[in-house]
């Protein structure tokens, strides 16, 4: 069961500002959800959303997934795209919809990227919200404030059981910077689990016991 939020922040806006004004908790059930691809050789599916890569490797492919933001009025913008958490937080981020469709919609998703020398758990991690563009949404801030980075509530930032619950239900409750501190709102999410290189627990005898390991 997927649950709605509402925000009844009141904001003083020009006429202009009104035509693509992004509302904090704009998004009404929004979700992202994976439906198949290949990444790195490796199929993709609802139930499958890791792979393994060695170091420095190729990960190219496509990603299938459905998206929907929902909105709550017909001036609400919600952005939709990915990042990488191997690469920089600000500038790692590809931009798929500047404003989603009303209705839910389905993608397919062309990946060309470089595994990282290090080896490690990584994740590539889809994302929509109602801002106004992907630097807001992946650094978790309102667009009624400057954009703040490395503050502990990134998409980067996110630990392993929230980004469960993303895989599971397409969005999670996650700590959102409005101007008036930190507040939990809703955001759809979508990760990709990318392990690289020597990160392989010893017990671990066969590929579906790693991929069990790591869920």
């Amino acid at each position: 069961m997927r649950t709605r939020i509402t925000n009844t922040t009141t904001t003083t806006i020009t006429t202009v500002a009104f035509l693509a004004l992004a509302v904090a908790g704009a998004a009404e059930a929004h979700y992202i959800n994976l439906t198949g691809g290949t990444l790195a050789g490796q199929p993709l599916s609802a139930t499958e959303w890791i792979i393994d890569v060695a170091p420095g490797q190729p990960i190219t492919g496509n990603i299938l997934c459905t998206a929907f933001g929902g909105r709550s009025g017909p001036g609400v913008v919600i952005p939709f795209g990915y990042t990488w958490t191997w690469g920089s937080r600000a500038s790692a981020i590809r931009t798929l919809s500047n404003n989603l469709p009303q209705s839910a919609s389905n993608w397919n998703v062309p990946i060309n990227l470089t595994a990282p020398n290090e080896p490690g758990v990584y994740h590539i991690l889809f994302g929509l919200r109602g801002e106004f563009n992907m630097q807001q949404v992946f650094s978790a801030t309102n667009w009624t404030r400057s954009v703040v980075w490395n503050d502990g509530n990134d998409f980067h930032d996110m630990d392993d059981a929230t980004l469960q619950a993303a895989h599971e239900s397409g969005f999670v409750s996650w700590s959102w910077l409005f101007n008036t501190g930190y507040t939990a709102a809703d955001v759809g999410v979508m990760p990709i689990k990318v392990i690289v290189g020597s990160t392989v627990p010893a017990e671990a005898t066969s590929w579906s016991r790693v991929k069990a390991l790591y869920r």
